[in-house]
This record gives structure tokens, C-alpha cells and sequence, in this order.
């Protein structure tokens, strides 16, 4: 069944590690070998969703790729990040709810970047932002300060460690109690001494209300078991401002009773880069979120079944294969392939 979520296995911690080996039976006259792993019946599940999807969606994704929208652009914003909610920006009751979101996020980003401000020369500091957050909030007075243009993100104790396995939890919350539950998340991982990264997004937009995660954490797996016990104290003393509905295959987490949360889950940083050429000749590697790296995976999959019409074992033969091509684990696709 792959890697267990349980709270307290170890394995859960290291979500990059290789896979067991695959074990024979002592050599006789004949080699029996146990029956390979399978894909979960969760990632069946969202391979069958994502063809009803692509069916049912077919001349709005025909329309706006012929208007020159990427594919994946389009899976991603159609498929991989949009919720169940839909708001309108004209609406006077969306106006209201985004002007109370943002009027309290805006208290909690002046606290927070006045504190890093105030930490900014310590050598291991427990909050801090980005260089670029730092230039923006330097150039005001924080007192006077307005939200960003971009998600507002904070470095818990150094911030997850560049270059090791990232992994992000990510919330699917009600917007009116994003705010509150992000400056408690902030708190919670501070106090308990995790390096993490966070962010939120700035609410400036309706289509940032419909996105299905709201709050991002990102921890090292050396940190990730401390991590997930924190945030499900968090879920434990929130479930009522969590939202049905996670990202496409992701790994939702189970609450501190072993049930599954809701609105609540786990997707490994990816290990795919591409690398492009840039307009001065240098070339440069390019990163992508865990979300666009699976829609690239799903754009191939659509255009190959489009071309090819393939029965349901190929469609689903071809997403492992395509799997691999994007280094994503096709059995779990939460995670990465395993390191070898």
C-alpha cells in the first residue's frame, strides 16, 4: 500500500526513501517473487476524475488553448487548483469578505514583518522574510504598510534547508478564518523550533478565494513527523474552518484519531527542473510548483489520449509512463520517484 500515514511511524518522515526491495522466495526448482506493488485505488480514483474532467471540459480547453493558453496552464487553473466555491468580484458580499480578509491579514503581516525587521541582524532568527519582502517592507513604514502584491511569506528559524527533500502541507480553509489560522500556524511551528516556510496568499482576487490551498508549509522530511504533529493540533482546534477538497493527487493527512482530515494534505517539492535559454544566451533551471509539474504530466496525458484514444488500461499505462518523465512516483504520485 506504500508508504504508511500513521502518526508516529518513522517512515512517514523520510517520504523520499527508496522503495523495498522486491524479495524472492529461497531458489527450489522454481523463483516465485512477490506480486509487484499496484497503483493505489486513490490515484485510480483521480486518473478516472481527470478523464471525466477532460471530456467534460473538452470545448472550454479546445477554446482557450486556441487562443493561445498553454495546456498546462489550462489543466492548472480548470483542474489542478480550483475549488468547489466560486465568487464574483462585482458581488457586495465577496467586497465585504475580501475586505475583511485583507484588513486582517494586514494586521497580522505589519506584526510579523515588524518583528523580523526587529530579528533581522540575529544570527539564527525565529521569524524573517525573503530579501524581496524585506526590500518592500524597508521602503515603507510598517505602520502605514499594505499587503503585497504576491503571497505573503514568512522563514520560521532559518526556513526549510534549500537543496534537501521539501515537502509542502498545504489548507483548504475558509477564507474569513485563513488569516487567524495562518498567524496561529505561525505561532504553533515557531514555538516548537521547526524550520519551515509559510506563506498565504494576499486575497487580492476572487479567483485567490477559489484556489483549494490558502496556506502553504513547507519543512524539511528531518522535520516533517514534528511538522505534522504541530499542524494537526492546529486542524484539532480548527476542523470547523477546514473545507472539503484537496489538490489532485496529493495525500491527505489523518487527524490526531487516525481518521483522514479534510481539506488537509501532503505533496512532495518537486524534483523535475527544465532548462531554458534565456533572451542574453545564458541558461537558466527552471523550477515548478508541485501543482504545475502535474499539470505539465496531465497536458501530456490529455494530447497523447486525444491523438491516440487510448482504452482505459492504456490511458492508465500512459500516466505511469508519464509519471516517470516527471520523475513523480506513478504508484503514489504525492511523492517523487524514490532515490536510488
Amino acid at each position: 500500500m506504500g508508504l504508511e500515514y500513521e502518526k508516529g511511524n518513522e517512515k512517514y518522515a523520510n517520504w523520499r526513501a527508496p522503495l523495498p526491495e522486491r524479495k524472492t522466495l529461497p531458489e527450489r526448482k522454481t523463483r516465485v517473487e512477490q506480486p509487484e506493488r499496484s497503483i493505489t485505488p486513490e490515484t485510480l480514483d483521480w486518473i478516472k476524475k481527470f478523464s471525466a474532467f477532460s471530456f467534460q471540459q473538452s470545448s472550454d480547453i479546445r477554446k482557450r488553448t486556441q487562443q493561445g493558453e498553454p495546456l498546462d496552464s489550462v489543466i492548472y487553473d480548470l483542474f489542478m487548483t480550483s475549488g468547489k466555491e466560486r465568487y464574483q468580484e462585482d458581488d457586495p458580499s465577496f467586497k465585504q469578505l475580501q475586505h475583511e480578509y485583507r484588513e486582517n491579514l494586514g494586521r497580522i503581516f505589519r506584526r510579523w514583518s515588524a518583528e523580523s525587521l526587529l530579528r533581522q541582524n540575529d544570527p539564527n532568527p525565529a521569524i524573517k522574510m525573503g530579501k524581496k519582502m524585506t526590500k518592500f517592507v524597508e521602503e515603507k513604514s510598517v505602520d502605514s504598510l499594505e499587503l503585497p502584491d504576491s503571497w505573503i511569506y514568512f522563514k520560521l528559524h532559518g526556513g526549510a534547508i534549500p537543496g534537501e527533500r521539501i515537502g509542502r502541507l498545504q489548507m483548504n480553509l475558509l477564507p474569513q478564518d485563513t488569516p487567524r489560522i495562518f498567524d496561529e500556524a505561525i505561532i504553533a511551528l515557531g514555538k516548537a523550533g521547526i524550520r519551515a516556510d509559510i506563506k498565504t496568499t494576499n486575497g487580492d482576487s476572487a479567483t485567490e478565494f477559489e484556489r483549494l490551498e490558502k496556506i502553504t508549509v513547507y519543512v524539511n522530511a528531518s522535520q516533517a513527523q514534528k511538522a505534522f504533529d504541530v499542524i494537526r493540533g492546529v486542524y484539532a482546534r480548527n476542523e470547523g474552518s477546514f473545507q472539503d477538497g484537496n489538490t489532485p493527487f496529493s495525500k491527505p493527512l489523518q487527524d490526531n484519531h487516525g481518521e483522514p482530515t479534510k481539506g488537509l494534505w501532503f505533496v512532495e517539492e518537486p524534483a523535475y527542473t527544465e532548462r531554458k535559454q534565456m533572451p542574453d544566451g545564458h541558461v537558466e533551471e527552471q523550477h515548478f510548483s508541485a501543482n504545475q509539474v502535474r499539470s505539465k504530466l496531465l497536458a501530456d496525458l490529455f494530447a497523447e489520449h486525444q491523438k491516440h484514444n487510448y482504452s482505459k488500461e492504456e490511458y492508465t499505462d500512459a500516466f505511469k509512463r508519464l509519471s516517470k518523465k516527471y520523475l513523480i512516483n506513478p504508484l503514489e504520485p504525492a511523492f517523487n520517484l524514490p532515490q536510488t
